[in-house]
């Protein structure tokens, strides 16, 4: 049931993530190429629910008792008819959202695409004023990628902390991405490949976190100064009110073993990338 409402996508959601591409895009002077919205009418779903209706308010299940109702109490009972059509309203916007998931999903993947273009313009222009926004961004598309499949094949969701200092730069800042995106509202969420994550406490991912951000900082990377504080969740998430810490061990966790660290060599050998020494 939690993997169904996951993989659910509202109109809300991608109307948002767009309006967040194109204030970026608008910086990049790349506004002319925004991928077209989907247009979309719900009609099939307007037909069937009125339908529905007109058949089941007509019956008499429901028409009968209604007469019986008006008779007794007059225009007081049209509040009956009123709520039904109220549901009625309910469940054709419910069943559109079911049945366009297929075009929002279309949607969202061609605006994360080019939210990567934008991204990449941005940060080879060197526009730092933007940087909690691309941050922001890059965050929202790692989450998508993850709960919609936009991205092909295995990938590890937290490389070995034996090799954070060995990653390409692609990988590190992949994996920023990636830690903002767990501790913010990607935490608690399932996935195959990160639920042992979720077993910790969130100060653990914190510290794996830090691993990462010192390792950027120590290749000269710009790192946002707030990730470095334990309660702080991303602009979209509420931090935590209350921080309960814990002792450092190493590995932080104890599914990093020897296996997991080859696991890790061998796909990013699959990626065409070795590592010296490896």
């Amino acid at each position: 049931m939690n993997q169904l409402f996951r993989s659910f996508l509202s109109k809300k959601t991608v109307s948002r993530f767009r309006e967040i591409v194109e204030f970026l895009a608008e910086k990049a002077e790349l506004t002319e190429e925004v991928p077209a919205k989907v247009e979309r009418n719900p009609v099939v779903p307007t037909v069937v629910v009125l339908a529905l209706a007109i058949i089941f308010y007509r019956s008499s299940f429901t028409w009968v008792p209604f007469q019986t109702l008006l008779e007794q109490f007059g225009w007081f009972s049209i509040g009956i008819p009123a709520l039904f059509m109220g549901l009625c309203v309910f469940l054709v916007l419910f069943l559109d959202q079911l049945w366009i998931q297929k075009d929002l999903k279309r949607e969202l993947k061609n605006l994360v695409t080019f939210a990567e273009q934008v991204v990449a313009r941005l940060k080879e222009e060197g526009r730092t004023e933007l940087e909690e926004d691309i941050e922001d961004v890059e965050v929202l598309m790692a989450d998508y990628k993850d709960r919609f499949g936009f991205l092909g094949g295995r990938r590890m969701r937290l490389w070995h902390e034996d090799l954070i200092a060995k990653l390409p730069r692609p990988q590190l800042l992949g994996q920023h991405r990636e830690c903002c995106a767990l501790r913010g509202n990607g935490w608690g969420k399932k996935h195959a490949t990160v639920d042992y994550v979720f077993t910790y406490p969130p100060y653990v991912l914190y510290q794996y976190h830090m691993l990462i951000m010192d390792e950027m900082e120590r290749r000269g990377y710009n790192v946002t100064p707030l990730w470095k504080e334990a309660s702080y969740r991303g602009k979209v998430c509420p931090p935590y009110t209350e921080v309960v810490t814990c002792a450092w061990k190493s590995p932080l966790y104890k599914e990093h073993d020897d296996a997991y660290y080859k696991e890790c060599v061998e796909n990013l050998a699959q990626k065409g990338i070795a590592l010296g020494g490896e």
